[in-house]
């Protein structure tokens, strides 16, 4: 964090800035602690951590390079990646630790945001009550509770780092290390999730406010001469000047009575006022190419997740996300049955709700446009807010949400900034004409105001935390919100626990919302088939098939209840086409190599192809795979190498006992007496 070299904090200021640190910590961790007893959940944590080969057992070279190179769950967020994987390397697929970072991540990113705050405007318990807001408000329980969503923390503390780094810049424009720093700190926030393609607005909004540096605004609206460099300026203390160059000139405000003050002089139509500006903008244009690039390369990515126009229309776009930026601001004043999925609405918006919603924006953007003089932090926090949830504000809709709460992470520190300093700067004026007495009651009114507001904040917090202790208890709150996503996962979630009846119940509420959805259909046939209902569940595994021909997980589901039927010609086709589809999936290459090597039918066997898959299945898997080995030894015991089978069953073995499955050791071991008898292995009819 930046600091003035000329002037330190008194003794007793330190004090207070590190206690209020201190208690910043101590919230978040009161709040989130509970994490470190939670588990994954079913929703992204899969496709991030635990099911990721590349990832989840730590730091490898091929891992690295490989993320370099690719692009995570449809996006490209390498940065966030890493620390995943830096997670797995010290904690294992033990979720504690992996929660632990993210509120420690979380926990230091507020600090810096008070730290932040307090250098740029000088106001301390303003600052510390916009970083306590963001520290324990409900909304940013998704982000910090939720694993999946590590590119949240990770992006707001890049984020905090860079407007240090700025605001760091600004005291010396001419120093090129400090602007790198400013760059290298962006493009690291950049390649921890893109949504930070907004910050470049956040920079040029904080030139307006607090920094000051375009001519003719400021409470004084004084333009001095002055020869004096920035570097010089004094400390931006609540008791200092903050005086920063415009090119020959310079403004000078006082920093401790932000927002107050005469009016400002009418100077930005001159020609004069217009080459900061100029100044400010072509600053700003590194930065804007790599949003840009970056942009790009996002719109690329998530191709497939971009919902066409023939799905969401424009006016249904248009108007979610003018509802979407009230409710927002309704969640933040009254957070109240928050989910992680609300569903879009499509066409669904009444004209009513909309007009309201165009009614209430424009009505604070005309309030915050008219006191921009007098109270500049109003217009500055508004268009902080607005600008920065452009992204993901459904205008380019991913997904089938109409909002989030992970979206507001960093967008509502600008709301909150507004806020805190409009009513205290309200307070202010309002006790400056009362006597001595009453203004001390105000401020003590306005100090237990907001410690109760934040405690209110810190409790709902907790309880909303509450639910992400795992995936049942996560859906189970979700279905206020009814949707075919809540109810699938919900239902993989019982399945799981082989609660296979209440996930059936589960799957059909998901296929009545969404008839034709593969991965419902696919899971349905999954637990028909774990309840011995194989009939229904090959009805399934067709159902997926007359939707999408080439699923090689239905095709593989299906062969699998046509092998228990013992239709192996029936089941040897469909295992081809599930590995054609993914010739690199091992599982279905082993099952299609062991069909191939031990089927009961003399018209399925075939050693020598069984053979040559094995081989390739245990070169995909590196030799780590048990299941390849006991595939590999089986079609070998079919060609009559027996002395090979041998040693491939006891690698298979090994590997086995090293993973701890328990019914793999005892097939291999039974497997083993044949190959030492001198017979192969033979599949039992409908086995």
């Amino acid at each position: 964090m930046w600091k003035n070299p000329d002037q330190s904090l008194p003794h007793e200021g330190r004090g207070v800035v590190v206690t209020i640190c201190g208690l910043l910590c101590l919230a978040v961790a009161l709040v989130f602690c509970q994490t470190g007893r939670y588990d994954f959940v079913n929703f992204d944590d899969d496709q991030y951590v635990y099911d990721a080969d590349h990832l989840k057992h730590g730091f490898t070279w091929d891992g690295v390079l490989y993320y370099v190179y690719h692009w995570h769950s449809y996006t490209y967020h390498p940065l966030t990646t890493f620390s995943h994987m830096l997670d797995c390397q010290l904690f294992g697929l033990r979720a504690g630790g992996h929660h632990a970072m993210n509120a420690a991540l979380h926990a230091v990113t507020a600090v810096l945001l008070f730290l932040l705050l307090r250098q740029m405007t000088g106001r301390l318990w303003s600052s510390a009550l916009v970083a306590a807001l963001f520290a324990v408000h409900p909304l940013r329980v998704e982000s910090v509770a939720w694993i999946s969503e590590r590119k949240d923390v990770l992006s707001g503390l890049f984020f905090v780092l860079t407007l240090g780094a700025y605001a760091r810049y600004v005291r010396a424009p001419a120093a090129c290390g400090r602007y790198a720093t400013v760059c290298g700190l962006y493009a690291l926030g950049l390649l921890a999730k893109p949504m930070l393609v907004t910050l470049p607005g956040v920079l040029l909004l904080l030139d307006y406010w607090p920094l000051r540096r375009l001519q003719g605004i400021g409470p004084a609206g004084k333009i001095v001469k002055s020869t004096r460099s920035v570097s010089e300026d004094s400390s931006l203390s609540e008791d200092s000047s903050l005086t920063l160059r415009v090119g020959v000139d310079q403004v000078c405000c006082p920093n401790n009575i932000e927002g107050g003050g005469g009016e400002v002089q009418p100077t930005l139509f001159d020609e004069e006022a217009w080459r900061v500006p100029r100044r400010l903008l072509s600053e700003k244009m590194p930065l804007v190419l790599f949003a840009v690039a970056v942009s790009a390369l996002t719109i690329h990515t998530q191709v497939e997740a971009i919902r066409s126009l023939g799905s969401i229309s424009c006016w249904a776009r248009i108007s979610n996300a003018l509802v979407a930026y009230v409710s927002y601001i309704g969640c933040f004043f009254w957070p109240h049955n928050l989910a992680i999925l609300y569903p879009h609405p499509g066409e669904g918006h009444s004209g009513w709700t909309i007009a309201a919603a165009t009614a209430v924006l424009a009505a604070i953007s005309a309030v915050a446009f008219a006191l921009r003089r007098r109270a500049p932090y109003l217009l500055v926090g508004w268009l902080w807010y607005l600008g920065m949830l452009v992204p993901v504000i459904g205008l380019l809709q991913v997904g089938g949400q109409a909002l989030a709460d992970r979206y507001t992470y960093l967008p509502q520190i600008g709301f909150a900034l507004g806020l805190v300093w409009a009513l205290t700067d309200l307070v202010k004026f309002c006790a400056a004409r009362a006597g001595a007495v009453v203004r001390w009651v105000s401020f003590a009114i306005l100090a237990l105001a907001a410690a109760g507001v934040v405690a209110a904040f810190a409790v709902a917090a907790w309880r909303q935390t509450g639910y992400w202790r795992d995936s049942q208890t996560l859906w189970a709150r979700d279905e206020m919100y009814p949707t075919n996503v809540g109810h699938f996962n919900f239902g993989l979630a019982l399945a799981a626990e082989n609660r296979h009846e209440e996930a059936l119940a589960q799957f059909e509420q998901a296929r009545a919302i969404s008839p034709e959805d593969e991965d419902t259909l696919y899971s349905y046939g999954q637990s028909l088939e774990a309840l011995g209902r194989d009939a229904e569940a090959m009805v399934k595994y067709r159902a997926v098939l007359a939707v999408n021909k080439r699923s090689a997980r239905a095709n593989d589901g299906l062969a699998a209840v046509l092998l228990k039927q013992g239709k192996d010609r029936e089941a040897l086709e469909c295992w081809r086409l599930a590995l054609a589809e993914e010739p690199k999936n091992v599982a279905y290459g082993c099952r299609l190599a062991e069909l191939l090597a031990a089927s009961c039918d003399a018209r399925v066997r075939d050693g020598k192809e069984a053979v040559a898959i094995a081989e390739k299945m245990v070169e995909l898997s590196r030799g780590k795979d048990a299941s390849a080995f006991n595939a590999l030894a089986a079609a070998e015991a079919e060609t009559g190498k027996f002395a090979a089978a041998i040693e491939n069953a006891q690698i298979a073995l090994d590997l086995a006992k090293a993973d701890g499955e328990e019914k793999l050791i005892g097939e291999i071991r039974s497997r083993l007496a044949d190959y030492r008898a001198g017979k192969p292995y033979r599949r039992k009819p409908g086995g």
